[in-house]
């Protein structure tokens, strides 16, 4: 991908400020980087969220991982399965990000993978 010095410049002046500035019907939006003060604020909340939950019963993700275990609703077969199809949707993206003048292969790659995600899920 060739960029133009102007084009350089905006992206650096995205990267350098944490700010993105979109016009949407007439409006200038401002998005920022969150502060570092802000990110620990959050993770205080998620973390008193997550104690209460736990407290009224959730499970962790470990506990209920293990629990589906136990129970065989996903069994090793399954996880091969997974295994295999994760292989195959980030050889796709391989291929399609290496895909850059024919759009009609691009579109056929983007649907192979989109139906592999869907598979996935």
């Amino acid at each position: 991908m060739d960029l133009t010095a102007e084009e350089v410049e905006r992206y650096l002046n995205r990267i350098f400020t944490g700010t993105e500035l979109f016009n949407y019907n007439d409006r200038l939006l401002i998005f920022k980087q969150p502060t570092n003060e802000l990110k620990a604020k959050a993770d205080l909340v998620f973390d008193k969220a997550l104690k209460r939950a736990v407290d009224l019963g959730m499970l962790r993700l470990v506990d209920l991982e293990a629990l589906i275990r136990k129970r065989n609703i996903f069994t090793d077969e399954d996880q091969d399965s997974l295994d295999q199809l994760l292989v195959q949707r980030d050889a796709q993206e391989v291929i399609l990000s290496k895909t850059t003048k024919i759009k009609a292969s691009q579109d056929r790659l983007k649907k192979i993978i989109a139906d592999l995600n869907a598979k996935i899920l």
